[in-house]
């Protein structure tokens, strides 16, 4: 089967990984907004008068702090669990783009190399990045200004209940995109790290190829990611990287080295396109097999 055709299907399996995990944080933040609300109708329902609230009136019965800090470890709680589930989200997805570019090289040759070995260098980065590290505290710290502006702003205007949830939900879509495009940031860098570790494999195998870049085009796309993915764009085979038209140069799309504006939600992937197998002497594979049958006989 052709490298084209193989990667197309790589890039459906990684981006039906990464919805999952797109969707299970949906689903935590959801759950959140629940329970803020649920927060919410419990306090209107014990200390309104003719449905409203002022904050005087709750620290008058010194019950403002105690509702706050309530609110507010909830929702953090729910917080460190997402920040965990990207984590091993990261993890995953890298783990899976290595396997399924292995697995594309490998129908593509016809031949079973010794992919036993999974190169971590560029995962373990991924899970340093400074960007990453700051953007994990960002999000607590949106979590607490959710929390404070909703009952701020509502209680000291003396709004009513359905009111104050209405403000709980706008401040908490804030913080849900804001959760998402970092989901969405490291796990494209994954992705095409996975990826990268096994196209330089294949590489020290002899295998020849053309590394391409690839892109959604649309109204979305960065100019810059819009000029490489609508050419086509080709690594250049002595340095290893790919050049922005600013001069950048990066190894894949959503490389950790490249500077926010390219990287930040970034939805471009790397392609191995193979022109060369001559120096290949491993078993040959003479029957295509699908993915998941040849992640079996691999973990065999």
């Amino acid at each position: 089967m052709e490298s084209d055709v193989l990667e197309k299907k790589v890039n459906a399996i990684l981006n039906m990984q990464e919805e999952a995990y797109t969707k299970k944080i949906e689903n935590e933040l959801y759950k959140a907004l629940n329970t803020l609300r649920g927060k919410s109708d419990s306090m209107y329902e014990k200390y309104a008068v003719d449905g409203i609230i002022s904050r005087l009136q709750l620290r008058k019965y010194k019950r403002y702090s105690k509702i706050e800090k309530g609110m507010i470890a909830s929702l953090v709680l729910i917080i460190k669990n997402n920040l965990r589930v990207i984590d091993d989200a990261i993890i995953a997805i890298y783990n899976e783009a290595f396997n399924a570019e292995a697995w594309a090289i490998d129908m593509a040759t016809g031949f079973r190399l010794d992919w036993d070995t999974i190169d971590t260098t560029e995962l373990h980065d991924i899970l340093d990045d400074e960007f990453y590290d700051i953007a994990k505290d960002r999000q607590l710290m949106l979590a607490k200004f959710a929390v404070r502006t909703a009952l701020n702003t509502n209680l000291v205007v003396g709004k009513t209940n359905s009111e104050m949830n209405s403000d709980i939900k706008h401040n908490m879509n804030k913080l849900a995109m804001a959760a998402i495009l970092l989901l969405h940031t490291q796990l494209e860098s994954a992705k095409n790290a996975g990826k990268y570790a096994a196209i330089l494999k294949a590489l020290e195998y002899g295998i020849e190829g053309d590394q391409i870049w690839g892109g959604i085009i649309d109204s979305k796309i960065r100019d810059s990611h819009y000029l490489m993915a609508s050419q086509q764009a080709k690594k250049n085979k002595k340095t290893g990287m790919f050049t922005l038209p600013d001069g950048e140069r990066t190894p894949y799309p959503g490389w950790i080295g490249l500077r926010a504006r390219e990287r930040c939600n970034c939805r471009c992937w790397i392609d191995f396109i193979i022109t060369n197998t001559d120096k290949l002497e491993n078993e040959k594979i003479y029957e295509y097999s699908s993915y998941s049958t040849w992640m079996k006989s691999r973990n065999k």
